[in-house]
């Protein structure tokens, strides 16, 4: 099982039903995308404050999840206030109205806030349980499955080629080094693929019909604990009122 998955097996909200934060990161979702400003401000500092309270996630986790998107957002907010023009003879640049950039930017925090609220509480399997019962297609859910499971295999496959790698003395210096990440990028799709085709064959003799049962994990879903998702998501409208 991979760490993230052991993660939110053990975290605050682990027995929390994925209805429930369903319910939350979507509604802080869309309060971040149609909400005027400073509604994607409000959506990722709620977000943030149930990761780091009652979730109970180490800040160190969030800050390493939320770096890689943080990055894009700045610079795909940078392309938003900077012109740029290239000429036969020259380049030429100006500064444009950062307010687009700025509300794009705070847009695409709180949204990306909110769907790591989901991503670190939730389990992927369960949460595709709830969408299927939904509606959502049985085709979709077990492609979204595959997919996770998928990453899964190849984190393993580079671990394992990398042990061996380095045992062989594949890290000794920088030609050696290349060499290695040269063999590892070839080999590790391949026999990542095979595994994973190991792999489809036993679930597909377990389950022909599709996703596996399994027991639940979690608690049922709770009217407390709808109206607590609905409360802090309704936080987001109500502070705009307030701040007008």
């Amino acid at each position: 099982m991979h760490r993230s998955d052991q993660f939110t097996r053990r975290g605050g909200w682990s027995q929390r039903h994925p209805g429930e934060l369903l319910l939350l990161s979507g509604g802080l979702a869309l309060g971040a995308v149609l909400a005027p400003p400073p509604g994607g401000w409000l959506a990722a500092v709620m977000a943030l404050v149930c990761l780091l309270g009652p979730a109970r996630v180490p800040p160190a986790r969030v800050l390493r999840a939320l770096m890689p998107p943080l990055v894009f957002l700045i610079l795909a907010s940078l392309t938003l206030v900077l012109q740029i023009r290239v000429d036969r003879s020259s380049l030429t640049w100006w500064a444009t109205d950062p307010s687009t950039a700025l509300v794009a930017f705070q847009r695409g925090l709180g949204g990306t806030a909110a769907m790591l609220l989901l991503a670190l509480t939730a389990r992927l399997p369960e949460l595709l349980r709830v969408l299927r019962s939904l509606g959502l297609p049985a085709a979709v859910c077990d492609i979204g499955l595959g997919m996770f499971r998928m990453l899964f295999v190849l984190a393993s496959e580079r671990r394992r080629m990398q042990t061996a790698l380095t045992l062989r003395g594949g890290t000794r210096d920088l030609r050696s080094r290349w060499r290695g990440v040269v063999a590892l990028t070839v080999g590790l799709l391949g026999r990542a693929l095979a595994r994973a085709d190991r792999m489809d064959r036993a679930l597909q003799l377990r389950s022909p019909a599709g996703l596996l049962a399994v027991v639940p994990q979690h608690a049922p879903l709770s009217a407390e604990g709808l109206v607590a998702a609905g409360a802090i998501v309704a936080i987001v409208p109500v502070a705009l009122w307030a701040l007008r």
